[in-house]
């Protein structure tokens, strides 16, 4: 099984355009856009290295396993993964966070976001 690395790579570049971008309509509809620019860097490493690289090399040597293809693949990836990654969310802000459920709530729901486009945009460039 061999990768078609301009695909990957074009699939990378997309994913990693699509997570900053949500990143930033979330701060824009947030209303967070002071503190955007103290984590652009660490938000940028994190985006591109759990949104981009990793989702976008492992499922360029899986994709031909997957059992459906295209956007039905790329939602189910990211429903799969949300559901996945908000057990430890939800145990981090176990702790009393500032604003309580509507910052838990309002992280969830930009996660699934990102999630849904990022994945989905993945999958949907690997149909075949």
């Amino acid at each position: 099984m061999l990768i078609d690395f301009p695909l990957l790579l074009g699939a990378i570049v997309a994913m990693l355009f699509a997570a900053v971008v949500i990143d930033f309509v979330r701060d824009r509809v947030q209303g967070t856009e002071g503190t955007a620019s103290l984590r652009t860097s660490d938000g940028l490493l994190l985006n591109l290295l759990f949104f981009a690289l990793l989702p976008g090399t492992i499922y360029g040597w899986l994709y031909p396993l997957v059992p459906f293809a295209g956007l039905r693949a790329g939602f189910f990836l990211a429903a799969l993964l949300f559901v996945l990654a908000v057990a430890p969310t939800l145990a981090a802000y176990r702790i009393k966070a500032p604003g309580g459920a509507e910052v838990t709530l309002g992280h969830l729901f930009w996660l699934f976001v990102k999630y849904l486009a990022v994945y989905g945009l993945l999958a949907y460039i690997y149909r075949p």
